[in-house]
């Protein structure tokens, strides 16, 4: 039978540097606590950790497994899973979630090389604002966590691999979260037991089903704030479950478990009928079309329509800012008019086109298909 491939992701936090003190050990762990959430460190800054630093690779180099799972807790939990053979998991891919912080960058960099030296195939993964330096900062980082696992997670599935957690480190709020977004990705959630044996626990997936039918009348207002981060005025959103945003005065972003829940119905409910976006109409033509696009297609459709309608409506139905998002690539046809009126286009996806009139304050969608099929019938 062919061994099971893992795709191991471990979150990493700065156990590396508190184990390795220098001087007097309460002074050094009230520095770190200083330093935990800055992005960068000062010339003097870095200079003071660079001892604990020096001897954190020291202690990762050297032969005393003990020594190494007693200073890392990353390394802890992984050494645990493969019962201290680590050449068990030549086969795996381990994928490191580090903090955006100098320390978080620094700890992640010292187990990878570790990994690294053991054959290990190792993905550092910097989560781009992820820090509690703020509650905003935290949010913004999680949804860029729940956006990587899923566009990654799905196509190591796809290839044969088993879905593990590490979460054995890091700071307690990162392990709450990916503990929820585990039981949506991970087949498996490692923990260690307290103790000299710290054997490992793992947790399996529960069959968590989000209910698709509770949330289709909230389409729009989720596709709005999920596909183009639109900010929305709370009584748009009626009785669509506190959880799923966060509000910012009268208004509403996408939270994080809005992010996640998103990720999970996304498809299911772009990728059958047209959306009533705000700001867009669909003449015949254009549903025709949609109605002969393949799912995928249509997926990428109405997520574009998304991020137009909340451009539009940010603009009251200006489309200038339209032909500003590179992605779009929004311009008026040369030559081409409707009653005097110019027909314009915009891409979703990297080939297909829209076809479309400025009028009334939003645009009226005409055609959309393939780039020549829309340019020859506009």
């Amino acid at each position: 039978m062919t061994p099971t491939k893992r795709l191991v992701l471990s979150t990493v936090g700065a156990s590396l540097l508190y184990n390795h003190p220098v001087g007097d050990g309460s002074d050094h762990r009230a520095r770190l606590n200083r330093l935990a959430n800055n992005p960068t460190l000062s010339p003097a800054e870095a200079a003071a950790i660079a001892p604990s630093v020096a001897q954190a690779e020291t202690t990762l180099a050297g032969d005393d497994l003990r020594a190494i799972r007693r200073a890392s807790a990353e390394l802890n939990g992984i050494y645990a899973f493969y019962d201290n053979q680590i050449g068990r998991g030549a086969q795996d891919v381990h994928v490191l979630v580090a903090t955006d912080t100098a320390l978080g960058r620094q700890c992640a960099t010292l187990v990878a090389d570790h990994l690294h030296r053991h054959g290990i195939a190792t993905i550092l993964y910097v989560v781009a604002q992820l820090t509690t330096a703020s509650t905003a900062d935290f949010d913004v980082g999680s949804k860029h966590l729940i956006h990587w696992c899923a566009q990654n997670i799905p196509d190591y599935r796809t290839q044969g691999y088993r879905v593990v957690f590490n979460l054995v480190a890091a700071f307690k709020a990162l392990q709450g979260y990916l503990n929820t977004i585990g039981m949506f990705y991970a087949d498996e959630i490692l923990y260690l037991f307290e103790g000299p044996a710290a054997s490992p626990v793992l947790i399996p997936r529960l069959p968590l089903k989000i209910d698709l039918a509770a949330l289709t009348p909230f389409a729009v207002p989720l596709a709005l704030m999920a596909e183009a981060y639109a900010e929305l005025p709370l009584a748009d959103l009626a009785d669509l479950s506190p959880a799923l945003y966060n509000t910012h005065g009268d208004h509403a972003l996408i939270s994080p478990w809005g992010e996640l829940t998103w990720k999970q119905i996304r498809d299911d409910l772009l990728g059958n009928d047209l959306l009533p976006f705000p700001r867009l109409r669909y003449e015949p033509g254009f549903v025709r079309d949609v109605r002969g696009l393949a799912r995928p297609e249509r997926v990428q459709l109405q997520a574009t329509l998304a991020q137009v309608a909340a451009i539009l409506s940010e603009d009251d139905g200006n489309p200038a800012r339209l032909k500003q998002h590179g992605g779009l690539q929004y311009d008026n046809y040369r030559g081409k008019q409707l009653q005097g009126t110019p027909i314009g286009h915009f891409r979703f996806g990297q080939g297909p086109r829209v076809s479309c009139i400025a009028e009334a304050g939003g645009l009226t969608l005409r055609h959309c298909g393939a780039h020549d099929y829309v340019n020859t019938n506009p």
